[in-house]
């Protein structure tokens, strides 16, 4: 094997093998606990205590580390319920289950719109 050859591989390999570990991240990202996403937590996502939902045009504010900010979702986002606190598996979850006082932890897309919400559950 010629040493051009080797290295197509190796590029591809790195890139299969990175592609496969966001994807299981996505995948697994509703088991993982408020604040404890890897790589997302504290670096890419806003935590903090809904202030407003307004259930109509499917956006709340979250008043967090650097004060209230207005967010938005759409038909995209997914939302998880964290019931880590109850020792139980999370589940999905709707905006329905979003409430004024509950800690959640919000990511972004590129877009601005907000790829998921994790909702603590009380």
């Amino acid at each position: 094997m010629s040493k051009l050859t080797a290295k197509a591989g190796l590029i591809l390999i790195t890139w299969v093998l990175g592609l496969n570990a966001g994807q299981a991240q996505q995948a697994t990202e509703q088991y993982i606990p408020i604040g404890q996403s890897p790589g997302i937590s504290a670096a890419a996502s806003l935590i903090g205590t809904i202030t407003q939902v307004d259930y109509e045009t499917s956006s709340m504010e979250v008043s967090g580390p650097e004060g209230p900010r207005t967010v938005s979702m759409d038909a995209a986002t997914r939302y998880y319920v964290d019931l880590s606190k109850q020792k139980r598996s999370n589940q999905l979850g709707s905006l329905q289950r979003c409430e004024i006082g509950q800690r959640v932890e919000i990511k972004f897309r590129d877009d601005g719109k907000v790829d998921w919400v994790k909702i603590e559950s009380s």
